[in-house]
């Protein structure tokens, strides 16, 4: 299994005081079996707001490469069900001119706030442009109807 996240969001932060505030953001999840297989793509985006859930310093835009990920490791990842609708917050660490590579941070919060899933890697070849480390948290919503969704026989067999 792989993904891939595509974001842009604009605002600003104050990192030492866990401040921000966010104009506009979006980020887009995509999932698929294999390379070359058409993704599912989820997504959420957020406007105004003050506070430290959602914070890029002025403009970021960041596209990560395809990241292989193991369902054995991560079965929360198997079926759409299990993540829309839920709370997921996006870290991209390190700053990044029009390509490099950045460290990506997932978290999954159920119903009550608590984490039940988590994927980090370091060093994920990007693209795009930040200025220091990225933030944003969201609600996930399924973007299905742009694409075809996963196989109905759930986890990747």
């Amino acid at each position: 299994m792989q993904v891939r996240f595509i974001s842009a969001g604009f605002g600003a932060t104050v990192p030492s005081l866990n401040f921000g505030l966010n104009i506009v953001n979006g980020v887009y999840l995509l999932l698929r079996e294999a390379p070359g297989s058409k993704p599912f793509v989820m997504g959420f985006s957020n406007g105004p707001g003050v506070g430290s859930g959602n914070s890029a310093m002025a403009f970021s835009h960041v596209e990560t490469a395809w990241v292989d990920i193991s369902p054995g490791n991560n079965p929360w990842l198997c079926s759409r069900q299990s993540l829309l609708g839920k709370t997921v917050e996006v870290c991209f660490s390190r700053a990044l001119v029009v390509g490099g590579k950045v460290d990506l941070t997932l978290k999954v919060f159920g119903r009550n706030g608590e984490q039940v899933g988590f994927v980090s890697r370091t060093n994920v070849q990007s693209s795009g442009f930040q200025f220091s480390s990225t933030r944003f948290r969201g609600k996930l919503v399924s973007m299905a109807g742009k694409v075809q969704p996963f196989p109905a026989r759930g986890c990747f067999k």
